[in-house]
């Protein structure tokens, strides 16, 4: 047997020489300090996924000490509190967040609150530093591989399926039964379907950001025009680019910014009767004719009337809504902060306009507990405990919370006026389609429909292109 296993590991690391994962050397800040994470070994990251869970042997020989060491650190399951032989027994969570700490005092003190009132039980805080979410899935992935897997991720949409269909993560369900959330109607069952996969609950959601359309309040004065009433349509949408493009002292002012992501764009192709994908799924459908309708009227909205600037454009300006170069844009609540800090406060918003249908979009994150940890009563615990309104309540910044109670308590202390509207876009939300694949698929979109509204592809051969490509991605799968 150990001669089998020696043969594998060999097999394993010749079949790695071409494609190689480097876990490189990686800093992971927890809430007793930041551990160095080491492997001075690479591996094929596809290869390290398959074997983890077959051979334990083999991922220890592939896995240097130094990295397996660091990361029992901070993943022991349990141990003694205070002096030996006088203390009692401490159950001990770890709870994986994206990031590098910066937000690190803040739910450090929502940890304690936590601790304070569930002495029996200690979380520690890791932070797992990464570029974007892909990244940041990749590395617990990894954890979870190796053997030592946090209790508790922080999870978003773009990563649910992928974390349930690699069995990453366990079913809430009967854990909701036994010890039911909280008010659990404070949340809006459109926004519990981010978490909801076959019928089954895998996480409990946290904060969301939607689409709703922004306006510079002063530039609609000087165009002698008032917010749009919720019931506007295209002709109206087109109708105030028109009217808010102007050149305003020696600047061009635009009326509308077009942005090249699937979040932005999903929400006008779902109010046209489009999507990037079916219902489940498994087809894309970015090259149907009520997909490239939609994408010809904002191509036209750029080339054609010179209402919204061409990417190159945007890329002078910044923020170009905050830089105050367009009078529209649509996004969710994660601005409003960094527009308070600058000062900004010309600015109200309306919902987005009606095409065949009212919709709107929306990204969510939440909390998954994962299917290795040997705490899943008392992670359910504590991720109930997160999902409170008092903790959303402590931690409400930049995001819309997923509870009504807060986010109406809330929101209304700050610009815009209009602030009520963002969680009562609920009622026509939809999660924004992320199958397993995500990260693979948004990468062909970016690059492809980049180069359309760039102008250096026609339209409809860009779509039929990147169709094709992320159909393949979709068939492969996993």
């Amino acid at each position: 047997m150990l001669i089998k296993l020696i043969k594998d590991q060999f097999h394993l690391m010749s079949r790695a020489r071409n494609k190689r994962y480097n876990l490189g050397r990686n800093t992971y800040h927890t809430s007793q300090g930041v551990l160095s994470l080491s492997n001075e070994k690479s591996i094929s990251r596809r290869e390290f996924l398959e074997k983890a869970g077959k051979a334990g042997l083999v991922v220890l020989g592939m896995a240097t000490p130094g990295f397996l060491a660091a990361c029992s650190a901070v993943t022991n399951q349990t141990g003694k509190s205070g002096a030996a032989g006088g203390s009692q027994e401490k159950v001990k969570l770890t709870f994986a967040r994206q990031g590098n700490g910066q937000d690190k005092s803040a739910w450090d003190a929502l940890l304690k609150q936590f601790m304070d009132q569930n002495p029996d039980i200690e979380v520690q805080l890791i932070y797992v530093p990464g570029s974007d979410w892909d990244d940041y899935f990749n590395k617990v992935s990894v954890m979870i591989a190796g053997g030592t897997p946090p209790d508790v991720a922080h999870i978003a949409i773009e990563g649910t399926q992928l974390f349930v269909k690699k069995n990453m993560a366990i079913e809430l369900t009967p854990y909701m039964k036994n010890d039911p959330v909280d008010k659990l109607d404070d949340i809006h069952p459109n926004i519990q379907k981010a978490f909801i996969i076959d019928g089954k609950y895998f996480g409990l959601p946290f904060t969301w950001n939607n689409r709703v359309m922004y306006f510079n309040t002063k530039m609609l004065g000087e165009a002698k025009l008032e917010l749009p009433p919720p019931t506007w349509n295209l002709d109206d949408f087109f109708r105030y680019c028109k009217e808010l493009t102007r050149d305003s002292n020696g600047k061009k002012q635009f009326g509308y910014q077009f942005k090249v992501r699937m979040i932005d764009n999903e929400q006008w192709l779902y109010s046209n009767g489009a999507a990037i994908f079916n219902d489940d799924m498994t087809k894309c459908t970015l090259n149907d004719p009520a997909c490239v309708e939609s994408f010809q009227f904002f191509h036209d909205l750029i080339y054609k009337y010179k209402y919204a600037p061409t990417p190159s454009e945007v890329g002078a300006m910044g923020d170009p809504f905050l830089t105050q170069n367009v009078a529209m844009a649509a996004a969710g609540y994660s601005p409003v902060t960094g527009y308070l800090d600058q000062k900004f406060t010309d600015f109200n918003i309306q919902s987005m306009p009606t095409l065949k249908k009212p919709s709107t979009i929306y990204g969510v994150d939440g909390f998954m507990i994962m299917k290795d940890s040997k705490h899943p009563n008392e992670t359910w615990k504590f991720i109930k405990f997160l999902n409170s309104a008092a903790a959303q309540t402590q931690l409400f910044s930049s995001g819309i919370p997923s509870r009504k109670s807060v986010a109406e308590e809330q929101i209304p202390k700050k610009p815009p006026q209009n602030g009520k509207l963002y969680y009562e876009s609920a009622e026509v939300a939809r999660p924004v389609q992320a199958p397993p694949t995500f990260n693979k698929l948004n990468d062909v979109y970016t690059r492809v429909l980049g180069s359309v509204f760039a102008n250096e592809v026609e339209l409809k051969k860009g779509l039929d292109y990147a169709t094709s490509e992320m159909q393949k991605i979709l068939d492969k799968g996993l």
